[in-house]
């Protein structure tokens, strides 16, 4: 007669493979929750004392939007702030003046000046739209 393979095992080795697989299952919730909740939680309101590196939001209204020649990336400026976002985070999504946005990304030295760049498309949030032609 067969034994099966569970059988054989020592319990020593049956109570690691226990652990192991309860390990997994605990690191498999925790990546389902955190990546639904997203960066925002886990983020400080944008001031002049972040520093490079930090992880912040900034809202507030687009005071100017353009996208660059080479890359089709986006370029803002909010509240004075420059915020770049990468053309796969605007996943084809225009920004405009007046928009009022949420922006959560890790701030950045370019060129000597602080800019926010955000790492996903959720981390770009329209508050409001900006106002049609009057």
């Amino acid at each position: 007669m067969k034994q099966k393979y569970w059988d054989m095992l020592h319990p020593q080795e049956k109570t690691a493979i226990a652990l192991l697989t309860g390990v997994i299952a605990l690191l498999t919730a925790a990546h389902l929750v955190l990546g639904a909740l997203g960066t925002a939680p886990f983020a400080a309101a944008y001031s002049g004392e972040a520093a490079p590196g930090d992880l912040v939001i900034l809202e507030g209204t687009v005071d100017d939007a353009r996208t660059t020649a080479q890359g089709g990336h986006t370029i803002l400026t909010i509240n004075g702030t420059t915020v770049f976002i990468p053309r796969q985070v605007a996943d084809g999504r225009t920004f405009a003046g007046g928009q009022v946005l949420s922006v959560t990304g890790t701030l950045e030295l370019y060129e000597g000046t602080r800019e926010v760049v955000p790492a996903r498309p959720d981390d770009v949030v329209v508050l409001t739209f900006a106002p049609g032609p009057v």
